[in-house]
């Protein structure tokens, strides 16, 4: 295995044990609150998915791998534009004064 795969594998594997343990600690919550079970269960199933893809990427399918990438791009950037959302609304709540 070269040293640009193993890299890719472990960023993989680090990604597929961050989607199942925020899955886990969202099932885990102490509130009984049908949406954080929800969310739980969503992110135990895309970790789930992740490795599945992993594992196909491994063998060589470029499908597998683009879908990876599409993955973990939208698991950066959607946070990322939650993220941008608030500091626009923020921005806009702002006294005009202090812009």
């Amino acid at each position: 295995m070269t040293a640009p795969l193993r890299l890719t594998v472990i960023a993989l594997v680090v990604l597929v044990c961050g989607l199942a343990g925020l899955g886990f600690s969202l099932l885990a919550s102490p509130y009984d609150n049908p949406d954080t079970d929800s969310g739980g269960w969503f992110f135990v199933f895309l970790s789930v998915a992740v490795a599945g893809l992993t594992v196909g990427t491994l063998r060589g399918s470029f499908r597998a791998w683009l879908a990876v990438c599409i993955i973990a791009a939208l698991v950066v950037l959607v946070p990322a534009a939650f993220w941008l959302s608030e500091a626009v609304d923020d921005l806009a709540d702002a006294p005009e004064d202090t812009i």
